[in-house]
């Protein structure tokens, strides 16, 4: 439903917003897909989009995948800096979830 949509639309939203400020990235549009076979991608222009289904996982999983994509924002690839960064920020969120 539209309600539903836009509930979901407004979760990722507030999670995308809350870890482009910790990792102090920007992005463009947040679109919200029913994928097939991708959890989120980013844009060379900064456009992030996620599936829909991450809504009704775990909150960690649905925080891994966008975070993921914001580490795009930096490195548009997989390289070994790539997954330093999602690493180092993952584990932040981690640490201050403990404390």
């Amino acid at each position: 439903s539209d309600v539903e949509w836009k509930s979901i639309l407004g979760e990722f939203t507030e999670r995308v917003n809350h870890f482009c400020k910790i990792m102090e990235v920007t992005v463009g549009r947040i679109t919200i897909r029913n994928q097939k076979t991708r959890w989120g991608s980013c844009s060379s222009k900064g456009n992030v989009n996620f599936n829909y289904q991450l809504y009704y996982m775990p909150r960690e999983l649905m925080d891994y995948v966008i975070i993921h994509e914001l580490s795009h924002r930096r490195h548009m690839n997989h390289s070994a800096e790539f997954w330093q960064e999602v690493e180092n920020i993952a584990r932040h969120i981690g640490n201050a979830g403990k404390s």
